[in-house]
């Protein structure tokens, strides 16, 4: 009786909305992109990364996360299509992901003459960095552990004999 009248849970975060919309297309210069959520996400590990036509990164520092908005600021985007990855941890601790996609269409003259600074693109995003290294730190500790318990069996198997 009392599992009929329970709904779902959503136990992660939900991506409600974006600004840019997801597929759309703006006539207006885009200095910065919002992701809200159905509850507060995480600030620690949450990244938005914003890649132009030519595959460079708009990001503008790190993202901002003030309640459900994570809110990431861009240098000035000329006219293209852009490709918005993002990853954000939520309340519960898990992580969630996913991508979206806008265009900037912006009318003759209006283009800015702001562009992000030219760098060396690393191989491994920001976010699988960070999860990279948390693996790692993983990784070593349980092999302590592990070296450590064996360690003192051994120890405790001499006195025993």
């Amino acid at each position: 009786m009392l599992l009929v009248g329970a709904g779902p849970a959503w136990a992660h975060s939900r991506l409600l909305h974006t600004v840019p919309v997801d597929g759309a297309t703006t006539t207006d210069v885009t200095t910065s992109v919002v992701l809200t959520f159905n509850e507060m996400v995480k600030q620690r590990f949450t990244t938005v990364v914003v890649r132009g036509p030519d595959g460079t990164s708009y990001g503008r520092g790190g993202v901002r996360v003030v309640d459900e908005n994570v809110t990431q600021d861009l240098y000035p985007l000329p006219s293209g299509a852009y490709h918005v990855a993002w990853r954000a941890i939520s309340a519960d601790g898990h992580p969630v992901q996913g991508e979206f996609r806008f265009t900037v269409s912006l009318a003759p003259g209006a283009e800015p003459t702001v562009r992000p600074p030219a760098t060396v693109a690393s191989a491994v995003p920001p976010s699988q960095r960070s999860w990279a290294w948390l693996l790692a730190v993983a990784v070593v500790v349980a092999v302590t552990i592990a070296g450590v318990a064996v360690v003192g069996r051994g120890r405790r198997a001499k006195v025993d004999a």
